[in-house]
């Protein structure tokens, strides 16, 4: 009976400490979390005579954390008013054309003889007047086809360069087309289509395809050819006007729509031709 009795103890011992131990092992965790949950600590959830707890300082902690310089720039020019957005763009692209060791107006020249000639998408009067009258900062669109033009026109010497030039170049060609693409794509999401906005974009299917990277062109292109379409740039491939009419003998105050419509034209053209 003693027998027995003792066999029967030792089983009921045996399922009492098995049941012991598979309690702590999951009871463990869970004391651990409730060690540091909020609702079983007194004096570590706020600071003492703050009143703040661990997750509004570090919530308070990221927003003054540093930011990138290329996040800096992105919060800086998208979410302000369009006016100081479009300065701030200016500045930036001012920055990397001076990085480069030019001048607006020395790319323009280049341009001018250069590219131009075989790809006539952009009215040399009216950029003449955004380039060299500014009394305010240019539309987004006209400071990203400064830097496209500044990207297709940059050489930089190869080998060795002389004191004064690697003091005033100080930026290679992909670390200019990812700014240029980048510059791009923020004023592509928060601007409406425009001529501009589409010859930078063709600029810079050029410059790709002239780098070896036709997949990147061919993209590039896809892009400008949507906004050509939601700009509707191809109502303006005839443009009204009397034959054989020039500058010289039209209205004054048509002269411009005339400029507006042949430079959206020869830009429509442009697309087409780069595309086959």
């Amino acid at each position: 009976m003693a027998a027995a009795h003792a066999a029967f103890v030792c089983l009921t011992c045996k399922a009492r400490k098995k049941n012991k131990r598979v309690h702590c092992t999951y009871a463990a965790p869970s004391a651990e979390i409730g060690a540091r949950s909020p609702s079983t600590s007194t004096t570590t959830d706020t600071d003492t005579g703050t009143g703040t707890s661990p997750a509004a300082r570090h919530a308070s902690a990221l927003r003054c954390a540093p930011l990138a310089a290329d996040v800096r720039f992105t919060l800086n020019t998208l979410p302000i008013e369009p006016s100081a957005a479009a300065a701030s763009l200016y500045l930036e692209a001012n920055r990397l054309i001076r990085s480069t060791g030019q001048f607006p107006d020395e790319i323009y020249t280049r341009y001018r003889l250069g590219i131009h000639t075989h790809l006539p998408i952009i009215c040399l009067e009216t950029f003449d007047n955004s380039l060299f009258t500014l009394a305010t900062a240019p539309a987004p669109d006209f400071s990203v086809l400064l830097v496209t033009i500044c990207l297709i026109t940059y050489l930089p010497e190869p080998g060795p360069q002389s004191a004064g030039a690697t003091a005033r170049a100080t930026i290679d060609r992909t670390t200019l087309h990812l700014a240029a693409r980048s510059l791009f794509a923020q004023v592509r999401i928060s601007s409406p289509p425009s001529v501009h906005l589409i010859q930078a974009g063709l600029l810079l299917a050029v410059y790709e395809y002239a780098r070896g990277h036709p997949d990147d062109a061919f993209a590039s292109l896809a892009e400008c050819a949507r906004m050509a379409y939601a700009a509707h740039i191809w109502r303006h491939v005839s443009p009204p006007h009397p034959p054989h009419a020039t500058l010289e003998n039209l209205p004054r105050c048509s002269a411009p729509s005339y400029l507006q419509s042949e430079e959206a034209a020869n830009t429509w053209w442009g697309l087409i031709i780069c595309e086959r």
